[in-house]
């Protein structure tokens, strides 16, 4: 989009959410402060770690609690994020261990999530892709006959679409063709899974189908703040 995007619109209230470490949350403190600039009343929801660096860009802040951060840097986070020189199968094991931790760290997510977009009530909502509620958020209110935006999602890397010749960035090398499909495949599962087991917790598994959430989570709004120069973007990319 052009810088200009939001110029001409009255001021908005922007919800920026993410999940991550820092090189996740850097860019969204970058949009927040362009937006702040131009009026616009902006929050962030991120893990409480990063409470004083959004206050230090003059952001407003509402925590989404610690819990994921320390799940992130416990043994098994820093294999699944590469460290340590972890195998390939040291990795897959490691995701397996915090897809069955997950559950407990994003129901609490979830809920703090929850009550600050009913608290909030955004026009805009930007985030990337772990926070799960956004787009629960989104078809709930279609359902409820509620009109909510549709939320965009800011990455700052190029790894949620498969990009031929590499393996989904967690596994950080090529593993051929059919190998490197399949640990996009793998990701994607492993988030849908992530949404249905939400809702379940938010008691609105009988409301929203495993489809409508497949939906919003993979042909949603993506963009990857990344210069093309760097990157090219692939011919075979969604619009």
């Amino acid at each position: 989009t052009k810088r200009s995007h939001f110029k001409y619109f009255a001021r908005m209230k922007v919800l920026l959410s993410s999940i991550g470490t820092r090189g996740d949350m850097e860019p969204f403190l970058a949009v927040g402060q362009m937006l702040l600039q131009r009026g616009h009343d902006v929050v962030c929801t991120m893990p409480e770690q990063f409470e004083p660096l959004v206050k230090e860009m003059g952001l407003r802040f509402k925590t989404l609690g610690p819990d994921f951060m320390d799940m992130l840097d416990s043994d098994d986070g820093k294999k699944a994020m590469g460290g340590g020189g972890s195998s390939v199968f040291e990795k897959l094991f490691a995701l397996i261990r915090l897809a069955r931790r997950g559950p407990k760290v994003n129901g609490i997510m979830i809920e703090r999530q929850r009550i600050i977009f009913e608290e909030e009530k955004p026009d805009v909502v930007v985030c990337n892709g772990k926070p799960i509620y956004p787009f629960i958020w989104e078809i709930e209110g279609r359902h409820l006959k509620i009109k909510r935006p549709k939320p965009t999602v800011l990455l700052p890397i190029p790894y949620l679409h498969y990009v031929e010749g590499h393996a989904h960035l967690v596994f950080n090398r090529n593993l051929g063709s059919v190998l490197n499909r399949l640990t996009f495949s793998l990701t994607d599962f492993g988030l849908i899974y992530s949404v249905m087991s939400s809702l379940k917790k938010l008691k609105l598994k009988e409301l929203i189908s495993k489809n409508e959430i497949k939906d919003a989570v993979l042909n949603g709004k993506y963009i990857y703040s990344i210069s093309p120069t760097l990157f090219p973007r692939p011919n075979y990319w969604p619009e």
